[in-house]
Parts: C-alpha cells; sequence; structure tokens
C-alpha cells in the first residue's frame, strides 16, 4: 500500500470487532453491514440447521467451539 494511504477500519455489528474490506449483508434481516467471518458463521449455522433434523443445544454448542478455534471468540 503506498505511503499516505488511509485504509477505512469498520466494526461488525455483529462481533463488535474490527474489520478492513467490504461489508458482507447479513442474513438475519439482509439489511445490516457484518464482517466476512460473522458472515460465513451465520451461512454455516443456517446449513447446519439445515441439514440436521433435530438441532440439539449440544450439536451448536460443538460447532461454536470449532468456530471459537478457528476465528476465535464470537459474541452470541
Amino acid at each position: 500500500m503506498p505511503a499516505g494511504c488511509m485504509v477505512r477500519v469498520k466494526i461488525c455489528f455483529s462481533c463488535n470487532r474490527e474489520y478492513i474490506g467490504k461489508p458482507k449483508i447479513s442474513r438475519r434481516d439482509n439489511k445490516t453491514e457484518i464482517c466476512g467471518v460473522c458472515a460465513e458463521f451465520e451461512a454455516l449455522r443456517e446449513l447446519l440447521i439445515q441439514n440436521i433434523q433435530q438441532p440439539t443445544e449440544a450439536a451448536f454448542e460443538t460447532f461454536s467451539q470449532f468456530l471459537s478455534i478457528r476465528f476465535g471468540p464470537l459474541r452470541a
């Protein structure tokens, strides 16, 4: 990046973390701008719900733990 260029840092509405780059649109309301990590989380969560006939709290906890290991702690 050339010297003197400013980078616009945004705050994700979902996780309250800073991110750089183009925001993604939340699947929850189709208008809230969120970071790519949270967008991926929402997509994977939706996929998990669709593919499990009876989702359980344990399944969501396991999924959340996986994402926390990969991306760091997420806000509930």
